[in-house]
């Protein structure tokens, strides 16, 4: 049987992933495909292992101090999920939905990274995590990163009174917010027949989908061919 593929959204906090999430869901299932969300899997009171994880990952504080064991930690949990249930459901031939993917493991370690180990080159962390994440075909297929200005990312993250899973940042998170996108650019440049970025700074909620619905055909198209 064929493999299916894995479509992910990527940007950071702000930048419309999560609506645009509904959209691609729509348009695959248009499209004669029967996607499924990848599953969050935040509870860090889950007796498996990926949950075991994420309760050292975020209530260890030695943990936070070495960025390697902490990026390697969160590795482990991303790839367990994986395996236990985005690559059976790819290897029977079916689609997967992801807000928020490997990409953003990487994009969001690099700044503790390069903060602890500034001899280090960022291009050398980069390629060290995608080795790190690059077993069995653990990488999306599509992606489409949704380009914001950090600062409008973070007034929208700060003034959005709709409970969600994600970080709310504050004014001296800005920094961050740019070391992250720095992170994204270079994952662009390593990456670009997998990774299309998408200006949403001054585009409407429907344009940014038609953008991206653009770039779903495109891949469907492209890999229907013999």
């Amino acid at each position: 049987m064929r493999r299916g593929f894995k479509i992910s959204l990527e940007g950071i906090d702000g930048a419309g992933k999560t609506t645009q999430l509904r959209h691609v869901v729509s348009h695959l299932q248009d499209s004669g495909f029967n996607p499924m969300i990848k599953p969050c899997r935040n509870n860090t009171n889950s007796d498996e292992l990926d949950g075991r994880l994420l309760s050292i990952i975020k209530r260890d504080e030695e943990m936070r101090r070495y960025p390697i064991t902490d990026a390697l930690a969160s590795a482990a949990r991303t790839l367990y999920v994986d395996e236990k249930i985005i690559n059976p459901h790819l290897e029977k031939g079916g689609v997967v939905v992801a807000d928020r993917d490997i990409d953003t493991a990487i994009a969001y370690s690099l700044p503790d990274l390069q903060k602890s180990y500034p001899e280090v080159d960022i291009d050398l962390h980069v390629t060290w995590m995608l080795g790190v994440y690059s077993v069995r075909h653990a990488m999306p297929d599509l992606t489409i990163y949704l380009d914001i200005a950090p600062e409008r990312a973070l007034s929208r993250a700060l003034n959005d009174d709709i409970p969600n899973e994600r970080i709310i940042f504050n004014d001296q998170d800005l920094v961050f917010m740019q070391s992250v996108q720095q992170g994204y650019s270079r994952l662009i440049e390593r990456s670009p027949d997998r990774i299309y970025p998408i200006d949403v700074n001054d585009k409407s909620i429907d344009e940014v989908s038609e953008e991206i619905s653009h770039h779903i055909n495109r891949f469907i198209n492209r890999r229907d061919l013999p």
